[in-house]
C-alpha cells in the first residue's frame, strides 16, 4: 500500500516524499494521505502560496515486513527537515497514516523543533477500543452494529441491494485477512518469507493498528466528519484525549471518512484549517510588528491618560 506512487517521488536525496505545489514562501504543509489523489485535492484547494508536500509508504516488495510507525515516522522528520531545516512544522495526516504523522510530530519536538500545525483526519486513536471498560466495549460494539443495520437498510430501502451485499462482503473479507495474517506473519517472519504481495495492505494495516502513541504535549486538531454513529460515541476525540496533554479541538467538515480528503468535500476542510496555517515570514513580521504597535498603544493610554 502506497500513500503515492512510488515513482513520483523526488529523486533529489528524499526517501518517501514528493511536491504537490511548491509555489509561495509560507512554511510548508507536510500531509500524509493514503490513496490516490494524495494530497492533491487538499492542495487545490488551499491558497496558491501554500507549499504542501506528501509522503508515500516505503515498497513491501521483498521486505519481511512494515516499518515500525517510530522507525518509518523518523525516516519521513528526515525528508522533512532536508526541506525544512527547523520549524515551526505544519503536519496533517488522513486516517491510519495519520499515526505517522502524529509521530512524526512529536519526534520533531522532541528534537526541540516547534510544530504549529498537527491535524488529525479521521485518524482514531489505535489502543482506541482497548482503553474501553468492558461496559463501554460491550456499548461501542452495539452501537457499531445498529449503526451497520440501519445503514444497510437504508441502502435496501433505495434499491441498491447489490452495493450493499457488495460492501458486507468485502468488509467481512477484509476483516478476515487481517485476522489471518496476524495469525501467520509470524511464521513468515521466522522462517524468513517476504510479505506476499496481497498481503502488504494488510501487513501496513497490522503494523499501524500495533502502535501505541506517546503523549503529546501540545493541542492539535481532530478533523471529523459528521458521522451518526460517531456523534454517539461517548469520547469525542477518537481516543486521543489520553494522549493530549493540552487537549484536542474537532473540527467538523463535509464528505463521509472516504471523501472527506477528495473533492468536493476536501473544500470544507480546506477552508477550516487554511486560516490555521502560518503566514508567509514577511507577513508574519507585519503581524508581529502590528501586535508591538497595538500593545504600545495600550500601555501608553493605560500609563498616561489623556
Amino acid at each position: 500500500m502506497s500513500i503515492t506512487p512510488e515513482d513520483t517521488a523526488i529523486s533529489d536525496g528524499y526517501a518517501y516524499l514528493r511536491p504537490v505545489q511548491t509555489s509561495g514562501v509560507r512554511p510548508p504543509l507536510f500531509c500524509f494521505f493514503p490513496g490516490l489523489p494524495g494530497a492533491r485535492d487538499l492542495a487545490d484547494c488551499l491558497p496558491k502560496d501554500q507549499p504542501v508536500y506528501q509522503f508515500f509508504y516505503p515498497n513491501l516488495d521483498g521486505a519481511l515486513k512494515f516499518p515500525a510507525v517510530e522507525e518509518l515516522a523518523s525516516a519521513y522528520v528526515q525528508d522533512i527537515r532536508k526541506i525544512q531545516v527547523h520549524g515551526p512544522y505544519q503536519l496533517c495526516g488522513y486516517s491510519k497514516a495519520g499515526l505517522l504523522a502524529y509521530e512524526a510530530a512529536r519526534q520533531l519536538l522532541t528534537q526541540g523543533e516547534t510544530v504549529s500545525f498537527l491535524a488529525l483526519c479521521e485518524t482514531w486513536h489505535p489502543r482506541y477500543a482497548q482503553n474501553l471498560t468492558l461496559r463501554e466495549s460491550a456499548q461501542f460494539k452495539f452501537l457499531f452494529a445498529v449503526d451497520r443495520i440501519e445503514k444497510y437498510c437504508r441502502n435496501l430501502m433505495l434499491g441498491e441491494f447489490g452495493n450493499t451485499a457488495a460492501r458486507a462482503r468485502e468488509a467481512v473479507a477484509k476483516r478476515a485477512k487481517l485476522i489471518g495474517w496476524r495469525a501467520t506473519r509470524f511464521l513468515f517472519q521466522s522462517a524468513n518469507r517476504a510479505v506476499p504481495k496481497s498481503m502488504q495492505t494488510i501487513e501496513s494495516t497490522a503494523v499501524l493498528k500495533g502502535y501505541v502513541p506517546k503523549p503529546y504535549p501540545n493541542r492539535f486538531l481532530l478533523a471529523r466528519t459528521v458521522d451518526r454513529f460517531e456523534m454517539r460515541l461517548r469520547d469525542q476525540t477518537f481516543g486521543w484525549h489520553i494522549c493530549a496533554a493540552e487537549g484536542v479541538d474537532i473540527l467538523f467538515v463535509h464528505g463521509d471518512h472516504g471523501t472527506m480528503k477528495d473533492k468536493p468535500h476536501v473544500q470544507s476542510l480546506a477552508d477550516k484549517i487554511a486560516p490555521l496555517l502560518a503566514d508567509a515570514p514577511q507577513k508574519l513580521k507585519k503581524k508581529a510588528d502590528l501586535d508591538v504597535a497595538c500593545v504600545d498603544r495600550l500601555m501608553t493610554a493605560f500609563f498616561f491618560p489623556h
